[in-house]
């Protein structure tokens, strides 16, 4: 007899989660508040330490942060700036440049992966 593979309604496979109970009832905080999407678009930090934005490679974007792959250490609640490069195929006129606050929220220890959420600037809160 076969395997089963759990299906969605559209018969395609579906991930089982990789936390147990515990890891996931042990930080709400850390729930998503939307789908993440993976995209392809340029993206770099500057931590508050360096002088210099960075490229980090961008493994998927929702509407209250991303993950990232991000090639240095990272330390959790650390502010970030993340500038992202929206190149002409999206944006239709020119490479447009949107910087973003940030916090890393958390750093995997068993991948290279750390999140970050978008930070709202104060003075837009006015």
């Amino acid at each position: 007899m076969l395997n089963s593979v759990p299906q969605s309604p559209s018969n395609t496979p579906v991930d089982k989660p990789t936390h147990s109970k515990a890891e996931r009832g042990k930080d709400q905080s850390c729930r998503r508040a939307g789908p993440r999407s993976p995209i392809a678009i340029p993206v770099s930090i500057r931590t508050m330490d360096e002088e210099e934005a960075r490229p980090v490679k961008l493994q998927n974007m929702s509407a209250g942060g991303m993950a990232i792959f991000p090639g240095a250490e990272l330390s959790p609640n650390s502010r970030i700036e993340i500038i992202l490069s929206v190149p002409y195929e999206i944006s239709l006129t020119e490479v447009v440049e949107v910087k973003l606050n940030g916090e890393i929220i958390r750093v995997h220890s068993d991948r290279p992966v750390a999140v970050a959420a978008f930070v709202p600037d104060a003075s837009s809160q006015a």
